[in-house]
């Protein structure tokens, strides 16, 4: 299996009470239990190229904001979505990474209307993937996580678009 780059946390802002006490303790460990499953059928680096083909099946005008190449870009994805499942209950790491994340999509041309697709990209990549054991309370979790991290990613990105410094 490749190595995958994991995000190290840039300088902490303090974490947004979105983040804190939205997923149940339930839901975490769907969502840390069904990304093992993940990482045992075709692992990070795996789920991360699937992602990219299923996005663009879906929505093949995405590629255009995407500069590194497939390869690349799923190794940043593979990374960035293991951070976050591995530090899921701990928004003191998260938070930031989601920040910087989310300035340097400024930088790359996203727009709020892209959330959506690549969520819907994201879910059905975890159906593709986990198949039977993609379950309704699996698909609920991650539907969830994937709400909160839009929002915190969204707040950042609209800071940095009006030109307001970092707090």
């Amino acid at each position: 299996m490749a190595a995958v780059a994991v995000p190290t946390a840039p300088k902490a802002e303090p974490a947004p009470a979105v983040w804190n006490g939205v997923l149940t303790q339930e839901k975490v460990g769907l969502i840390q239990s069904s990304y093992a499953k993940i990482d045992e059928k075709i692992g990070a680096l795996g789920f991360g190229k699937e992602f990219y083909t299923v996005l663009f099946e879906m929505a093949p005008a995405a590629q255009a904001l995407f500069k590194s190449g497939r390869e690349a870009q799923s190794k940043m994805f593979a990374g960035m979505l293991t951070t976050l499942v591995k530090n899921i209950d701990n928004a003191d790491k998260v938070v930031p990474v989601l920040q910087a994340l989310a300035t340097r999509h400024v930088r790359y041309g996203v727009k709020e209307a892209h959330f959506p697709i690549v969520g819907a990209g994201l879910l059905a990549t975890l159906e593709k993937v986990l198949a039977t054991d993609f379950t309704p309370p699996v698909r609920e979790a991650w539907t969830e996580l994937y709400g909160i991290t839009q929002t915190v990613m969204w707040a950042k990105m609209e800071e940095v678009i009006q030109g307001k410094p970092a707090e």
